[in-house]
């Protein structure tokens, strides 16, 4: 059950919610009695802003700080949101934090790609649905729509519920038989698919949407926001927008084998599904993979993704011309019960020229239960070059669970100075930062979710 628990949380099936009219969704500030942040009972207004005095004052980060808006003078300075207790802040840096909820219940945040507002999620049960709101910086947050099935692809939120032009959002209704966009200049559009949805709405382009179906034999499909479909892609899913197209699983339907449907590897496609081609031939099943938005721009002409294994990272060609393959970094593997292995994690720095890595060594070896081991958290680059900056991060003894079993523990600050990493405490998990330049780490905000920043 833990491995299963785990493998749930690798492939982050997060969920998303629903609606009141599209015009309130950007526009409207008039505080909604039902959105978390504004079920005060005293009816007191926020917290007082701290003044004209252009030196924000400090602000309260206790966990069980109350509700307050971002004040006018720091709306503009807002850089991140993390969630914490389940409750979504704002923050400039770590002395300056806004709570922005008081549910407990919010699941994940999204910043839109002109950063003018963020989207989030609350989930209230066991149950995949969940309610989605928005929130301008400085105001309160809005309800979407509830009832919503979103589900996000290995980490990738690169399309995920916002369209590239900021102007729309995009979910799944009716327990993923319809998807619905909203938006303030196109208003609402509603339209039903023939199968469940499994993966996504991912935005490939502002009139493409690519999701996933359920079914014997998975399908890829891509629509305009009308509904039109524009491409059906067989045996294929789970939509991982980059640049002019996407990358997705493929597989094999075995009709008559011990499974009806395998993976075999990844495909490279256009915005419209065209010129789908392979670009890893194994199976994918827990691969990690990720794609910087600087490589289109790079002067090499091959275009890598990263990818790992539970025991190789590397770098896959996807575009160009040039190895098919570049071997960066290799780990120990921890041994399983059961054929499902924990992740090789990694992040790619903001420049693209390297990648924050967790890489796990074996300190004793064994059976399962009798394995102990370390993470250390370094810096490799496009050559494979290894450069220490933290030993022992996080360690694992028998049947423990430690962070890295669990999710993705490490990002990048955009200035790409500090790799921010999670920390187990004795309750919850604090955020800490190490400097990639001095290779010293302290802590950043306690019982803190890693920081989603502002574009």
């Amino acid at each position: 059950m833990k491995i299963k628990t785990a493998l749930a949380l690798l492939l982050m099936l997060v969920l998303i919610m629903s609606s009141v009219g599209c015009s309130k969704l950007f526009n409207d500030k008039t505080p909604d009695p039902n959105v978390p942040g504004n079920n005060d009972p005293s009816e007191e207004d926020p917290q007082e802003d701290p003044g004209d005095d252009p030196t924000l004052q400090p602000t309260d980060n206790s966990v069980n700080a109350p509700v307050t808006q971002v004040p006018q003078e720091a709306v503009s300075a807002v850089s991140f949101a993390v969630i914490r207790k389940g409750d979504l802040w704002l923050g400039t840096d770590k002395d300056h934090l806004w709570r922005q909820t008081d549910s407990a219940l919010v699941s994940e945040a999204v910043w839109a790609p002109d950063g003018h507002a963020l989207a989030f999620l609350t989930k209230t049960s066991e149950s995949s649905l969940c309610s989605l709101y928005t929130l301008v910086p400085g105001e309160s947050p809005v309800l979407v729509d509830s009832d919503v099935l979103t589900i996000s692809v290995r980490n990738n939120w690169r399309g995920f519920l916002w369209s590239p032009d900021s102007s729309q959002l995009a979910y799944a209704k009716m327990n993923g038989k319809e998807i619905v966009t909203v938006g303030p200049q196109a208003g609402e559009g509603r339209f039903l698919i023939d199968l469940e949805l499994e993966q996504g709405p991912y935005w490939l382009a502002n009139d493409r949407i690519a999701y996933s179906s359920t079914g014997e034999r998975p399908s890829l499909v891509i629509v305009n926001t009308m509904g039109d479909v524009i491409t059906t892609l067989a045996d294929t899913s789970a939509p991982f927008p980059i640049k002019d197209g996407f990358l997705a699983l493929t597989g094999e339907h075995t009709p008559d084998g011990l499974t009806s449907f395998f993976y075999t590897g990844l495909v490279h496609g256009g915005i419209n599904g065209d010129n789908v081609r392979p670009v890893y031939a194994q199976s994918p099943e827990f691969c990690l993979y990720s794609w910087n938005p600087q490589e289109p721009s790079r002067n090499d002409s091959t275009k890598y993704f990263a990818l790992s294994t539970a025991s190789t990272l590397s770098l896959q060609k996807y575009a160009g011309s040039g190895p098919q393959e570049v071997e960066l970094l290799t780990q120990d593997v921890f041994l399983t019960y059961s054929e499902f292995s924990y992740p090789f994690w990694f992040s790619w720095a903001p420049d693209g020229n390297s990648l924050g890595v967790l890489r796990f060594t074996l300190t004793q070896e064994g059976e399962y239960g009798e394995q102990e081991g370390v993470w250390d958290l370094g810096l490799v680059d496009r050559e494979g070059n290894w450069q220490l900056l933290q030993e022992e991060v996080y360690s694992v003894s028998g049947d423990e669970y430690p962070i890295p079993f669990l999710t993705l523990p490490l990002n990048w600050a955009p200035s790409g100075s500090h790799i921010n990493y999670l920390v187990e405490s004795s309750d919850g998990d604090d955020l800490w930062q190490i400097n990639v330049t001095d290779k010293k780490s302290s802590l950043f905000i306690e019982d803190s979710s890693l920081p989603v920043y502002r574009p």
